[in-house]
């Protein structure tokens, strides 16, 4: 949230160092949080504000996840993709 209320995703260097308020989120592919940090920087924010970063959040990690699906990873000068890496107890869908 900046200084004026307006909020923003994914910030640069010289937005991130002028922000009021900032927040961090880790979501999964099925919108399970893995973690969420915020801290006002200079300018508290309200309730309404932070309802609306998580929806704001959780739309850009639904187009980021989007992409990814229809982008994936190759290495360069290779033609194979690269898996996304699984962990035991866990589905790439978490």
């Amino acid at each position: 949230v900046t200084k004026e209320g307006e909020l923003l995703l994914d910030l640069d260097y010289k937005e991130d160092s002028a922000i009021a308020t900032d927040f961090n989120f880790v979501l999964t592919k099925s919108e399970k949080i893995v973690e969420i940090q915020g801290t006002a920087e200079t300018v508290p924010l309200t309730w309404e504000q932070h309802e609306q970063l998580c929806t704001l959040a959780r739309n850009g990690i639904r187009q980021l996840f989007a992409f990814t699906d229809t982008h994936p990873y190759q290495f360069p000068g290779s033609d194979s993709c690269r898996p996304i890496p699984t962990f035991p107890g866990r589905s790439s869908q978490d």
